[in-house]
């Protein structure tokens, strides 16, 4: 009698775990994610963005303009970033993790598989800072049919440091950094068992 007490204690605390947690033996399948724009981040990515313009332009005048270029080019990323995101309607989904694979509708409507993808990681250290995004490995150099202009511009001017990858910016996402890393973790290791 006790050990069936007990035995149902241990199955009601496994299934109070949360998802991520769970080792990879477990048959629970990976969680899914839709993002969206966050308002929030949008505000404070286009006011970083204007002060570290402002910052440059007074660098500028003051030593040089290669002085003031060094904040001015994260300022422009960060206020053309800003500006692309109010453009695109509130409720439209932005990123999509499923078991079909990794949607970034900014950059192409086509499904990238679990096949084509080898692994992920996050930007770190001032990279991390400028760009807060996951960087997805693929099996070939080439992305996604259809590609967007967004999606030309970001991997061309990228392409020198991340070749063969996919950058998934999470900057203005409603959805963290740390957890799009997490998910297409565990999608993954699911698929490797």
């Amino acid at each position: 009698m006790t050990s069936k007490v007990k035995r149902d204690v241990d199955v009601s605390r496994r299934s109070l775990q949360p998802a991520y947690g769970r080792t990879m033996t477990s048959i629970i399948p990976p969680p899914n994610i839709n993002a969206q724009s966050d308002d929030n981040r949008v505000g404070f990515m286009f006011v970083m963005g204007l002060l570290l313009l402002y910052v440059a332009w007074k660098m500028s005048g003051m030593f040089s303009v290669k002085v003031g270029a060094v904040p001015g080019l994260p300022g422009m990323f960060f206020a053309f970033l800003a500006v692309r995101r109010l453009l695109r309607p509130g409720c439209k989904m932005i990123l999509r993790i499923n078991h079909g694979g990794i949607t970034d509708f900014r950059l192409s409507d086509q499904v990238v598989p679990w096949t084509d993808v080898v692994g992920v990681r996050r930007t770190r250290g001032w990279l991390g800072v400028v760009l807060p995004a996951v960087v997805v490995t693929l099996t070939h150099p080439h992305l996604p049919t259809g590609r967007t202009m967004w999606c030309r511009i970001l991997h061309a001017s990228w392409s020198f440091m991340f070749p063969r990858h996919m950058i998934l910016l999470c900057a203005t996402l409603d959805v963290g950094c740390g957890e799009i890393h997490q998910a297409i973790e565990l999608h993954l290791g699911h698929l490797r068992k």
